[in-house]
């Protein structure tokens, strides 16, 4: 019994892999045959052509959302760091001076709910961050199409 499943396994395996292998078909009443082809790979130059004509359709307006909400997280993180330095600070020193394994825990409970409420003031900043930039750069935008409109007149 278990030779029989041994041998179907191969014959399956060995039937599949003859199959992937054949490449050429023959068309029905002539002799010639037809190859059948694996789709080219995209060279990296054609990956980059792609990349760099979606980073220019980024300038502009997008640009400019970009470059806003990039410097604003940035300062951003920048506060979130300190802010995560001083409760590791804080902490250390809570730590040191507890006598008790119900203090060092409660240490520990501390900070751990200042981490959450410093991710939470940072996601809720980023997200002010993005609505100033939008609101920014659209006014700017149509400030720029108004006076350039205005200009062409």
């Amino acid at each position: 019994m278990k030779k029989l499943i041994f041998l179907t396994l191969l014959t399956f395996i060995f039937s599949f892999a003859s199959l992937g292998l054949a490449q050429t078909t023959t068309e029905t009443g002539t002799a010639s045959t037809v190859t059948t082809t694996k789709p080219a790979k995209q060279h990296k130059a054609v990956k980059s052509y792609k990349k760099a004509k979606a980073k220019a359709k980024a300038k502009g307006v997008a640009g400019a959302y970009a470059k806003c909400l990039n410097l604003e997280v940035k300062n951003l993180t920048k506060e979130m760091q300190s802010k995560k330095r001083t409760a590791l600070t804080d902490y250390r020193n809570n730590l040191k001076s507890a006598t008790s394994t119900q203090a060092k825990r409660e240490a520990r409970k501390n900070y751990n709910t200042t981490l959450r409420d410093i991710n939470k003031w940072f996601v809720n900043a980023v997200k002010e961050a993005k609505s100033k930039c939008k609101s920014t750069v659209t006014s700017t935008s149509t400030s720029i199409s108004t006076s350039t409109a205005t200009s062409t007149q």
